[in-house]
């Protein structure tokens, strides 16, 4: 998005299925790292459960950890990315407003403080 955008939802029944719907994601999202965090282990600790140097890992095993890692942090990021979590204060009960300048979402109590935090500062320009 090009432009600053707030998603207010009044309606209670709306509001109730927005924050389902976000803590589905959420949900899903923990669920998927979780498992990709047992597999990573499966891959970097040794049978007795003490970790393993990367130069103890096999080529396909430092492979396999390498791809684990980057899908991890991608789906991480996805999720800080969402409009579901605040970037600020990790809250998904409320509504939000996207920033143009740094292209992420923060609930607008949070929004409206840094808003007026940077007001009087060479930095204004970052909270349109």
């Amino acid at each position: 998005m090009k432009k600053k955008r707030t998603i207010v939802i009044k309606t209670p029944k709306l509001v109730l299925i927005r924050n389902n719907f976000r803590k589905l994601w959420i949900k899903w999202s923990q669920d998927i790292r979780l498992n990709i965090r047992k597999k990573i282990q499966d891959v970097d600790l040794h049978p007795d459960g003490k970790p393993k140097a990367l130069d103890e890992m096999t080529p396909q095993e430092q492979e396999l950890y390498e791809q684990l890692e980057v899908k991890l942090s991608q789906i991480r990021y996805k999720l800080e990315a969402s409009i579901c979590l605040c970037t600020i204060c990790g809250r998904s009960n409320r509504n939000m407003t996207f920033n143009p300048v740094d292209q992420e979402w923060y609930c607008t109590q949070c929004y409206e403080q840094n808003k007026e935090f940077f007001k009087n500062t060479d930095k204004a320009d970052w909270y349109p």
